[in-house]
């Protein structure tokens, strides 16, 4: 579902005509840049575990001890189930996790990135491989990282054109309980 919404979303003509929309769609339009938010923030963890997993790997390598790699790997459920509320770009969020879709997105993007293996495969490649999946998986969060400040700045836009229109008497309190 992401990556349908994610060009449109991400394209410098989305907010164009804005003072326009009404009340509706600026909502509709907040809440589906969350909605992709969410599923970015879901994909950097992943991608974050991913490096760690590799990370600790080489690491082990050098050192000889594989305790280390073990542990994270029976870690890895509870670090990307963890669910916290969180304060996040000014505003707070309770993060309920990315619905079904966006978790698949964000999997298969992940997937992609790692190229023809899986980090399962981490402790068969060799040091070459390891480093060429540790650089594509760098070159993926940069990726994110870009995609989530655009969308974190869409949000705000959005958000000053409701606050705008609430100062201004444009739109009224009363008017959200019709």
């Amino acid at each position: 579902m992401a990556n349908r919404h994610l060009d449109r979303v991400l394209s410098t003509d989305y907010l164009d005509g804005l003072p326009q929309w009404s009340m509706e769609e600026i909502r509709a339009r907040r809440a589906e840049c969350q909605m992709l938010e969410d599923a970015a923030s879901y994909l950097r963890r992943i991608v974050q575990a991913r490096l760690d997993i590799i990370g600790t790997e080489l690491h082990s390598r050098s050192t000889g001890d594989d305790s280390d790699l073990e542990a994270l790997v029976g870690a890895l459920p509870s670090i990307l189930a963890d669910r916290s509320a969180r304060i996040g770009s000014g505003r707070f969020i309770v993060d309920v996790g990315p619905g079904e879709d966006q978790a698949s997105w964000a999997l298969q993007r992940a997937d992609l990135a790692l190229g023809e293996h899986d980090i399962a495969d981490a402790p068969e490649l060799d040091d070459a491989e390891l480093h060429a999946m540790a650089d594509r998986m760098h070159v993926l969060e940069r990726e994110i990282s870009k995609e989530r400040r655009t969308l974190h700045d869409k949000l705000d836009v959005m958000q000053a054109e409701l606050v705008r229109r609430y100062r201004s008497g444009e739109a009224t309190v009363e008017g959200l309980l019709r």
